[in-house]
């Protein structure tokens, strides 16, 4: 009887040892949602639920492009083939090496941040959970680097390390459940083609280095998410500079507005003068 209540005591202990170590939950499955989160290397990170229309290539530049249609999906940018994980072809294209002065900066409470985008399909436009994102700077292409992977499981985000390469700039969860595990749950009701989540990281993370390479590794679906990947394909992209100008903060159109309004002032000035 000691024993049974023992055995009991030990598995109520287990089951709230592995809650506690569940995932601070994003979520930004609405499209006005904006979301703070720390990061297990990298500081804070924002996340948001958008609707960016008209986000094909020419727009927003796709530059990883994975699916499974089965529980996860992991992968990682590169032009090197055959292509790794579960990324999916066409290439050169959809993914591709990525440069760092291709990732836009936005500014945005003062803070400057690289800006990438998250198109996401899942069946009936549902939600799909994003359990990790590194990102790794580089003199070149990794995608020729051999590495090694931990795989999702009861007690791990999914995770990459390259082979005499760069530690991740910034990585969103930890390696395991236990310690800092972010789970960000995007809807992708926005349908393909258009933009369901951005994510900024802080610019200051990165050197500047011209020329350089940012390779990012990403992990959908479960475990340990609640959301599995389901359906389709998702996509990481970046704005297209040239066609799709970055949309000014509210504080910057109000000083815009405000330039307007004293260059008007001005002109009635001169006239009244006259």
């Amino acid at each position: 009887m000691k024993l049974n209540r023992l055995l009991t005591f030990m598995a109520v202990c287990l089951a709230m040892a592995h809650s506690s170590a569940r995932a601070t939950i994003l979520d930004v499955t609405t499209p006005t949602a904006q979301v703070s989160g720390t990061a297990a290397v990298g500081d804070g990170f924002i996340v948001a639920g958008d609707f960016i229309g008209a986000a094909g290539t020419g727009n927003i530049d796709p530059f990883l492009r994975l699916g499974t249609n089965n529980d996860v999906e992991r992968g990682f940018n590169t032009s090197i083939t055959p292509l790794p994980l579960d990324d999916k072809p066409p290439t050169p294209g959809f993914t591709h090496a990525l440069t760092l002065s291709s990732v836009p900066i936005v500014n945005i409470g003062g803070t400057n941040y690289r800006e990438f985008f998250l198109d996401a399909n899942q069946t009936n436009n549902g939600n799909i959970s994003l359990n990790q994102v590194q990102i790794f700077q580089s003199s070149s292409d990794l995608g020729g680097s051999a590495f090694t992977l931990t795989e999702a499981d009861a007690t791990h985000n999914a995770s990459i390390a390259f082979t005499g390469g760069p530690t991740p700039v910034f990585q969103m969860s930890d390696n395991l459940l236990s310690g800092t595990t972010n789970e960000v749950q995007v809807n992708s009701g926005n349908g393909s083609g258009t933009i369901d989540m951005s994510l900024y990281v802080k610019d200051s993370l990165f050197a500047n280095l011209p020329g350089s390479f940012i390779t990012l590794f990403t992990q959908f679906g479960s475990p340990p998410g609640q959301f599995t990947a389901d359906d389709g394909f998702e996509e990481w992209k970046v704005r297209t500079p040239e066609t799709t100008p970055a949309v000014p903060e509210p504080s910057t159109l109000a000083i815009a507005g405000l330039g307007a309004l004293s260059f008007v002032g001005y002109g009635l000035r001169r006239r009244i003068k006259k």
